[in-house]
This record gives C-alpha cells, structure tokens and sequence, in this order.
C-alpha cells in the first residue's frame, strides 16, 4: 500500500500537479478526496480542490481507516 497526498505546491518545485498526477495514475494510483470525519473516499474527477490523495491497495487501506482511534478537535470527531 502506498499513500501519495498532493496540495497544490507542484509548481514550486518543478512539475505541475497536472503531471504529478498523471506520473501517480500511470503507476496504478486512483486519485481521491477524502471525507475525514466519515472516513470515506470519493473519486476526485469531479472535486475541485487542490487537496487529492493519490492510493492504492484500496481494499487494505479502508479497514484500517476505518478501525483509526477517533480523535476530537475544536469539538468534532475525527
């Protein structure tokens, strides 16, 4: 399993997150936005955000996610 996050700072270091993106998706990576307080994951084609995490080992990573001590900040369980 691998876990790639990408936030918008491609630019600055050479490659835009478009190709950072395509580089991830050539390797079997799915892109995805992540709900954290429901703990699930969506497919990012429609999301606009520059927040995307790249994964895959699907099926071994959501039973970990899901079993994930909750934590509680400013109020809310994560």
């Amino acid at each position: 399993m691998a876990i790639a996050e990408l936030m918008g700072a491609g630019g600055r270091y050479g490659a835009g997150e478009a190709t950072v993106a395509g580089e991830l998706a050539g390797l079997g990576f799915d892109a995805c936005s992540q709900d954290p307080i429901g703990r699930a994951f969506t497919p990012a084609g429609g999301v606009h955000s520059n927040n995307k995490i790249f994964f895959r080992g699907k099926a071994d990573l959501l039973p970990i996610v899901a079993a994930a001590s909750r934590r509680r900040l400013y109020g809310v369980n994560f």
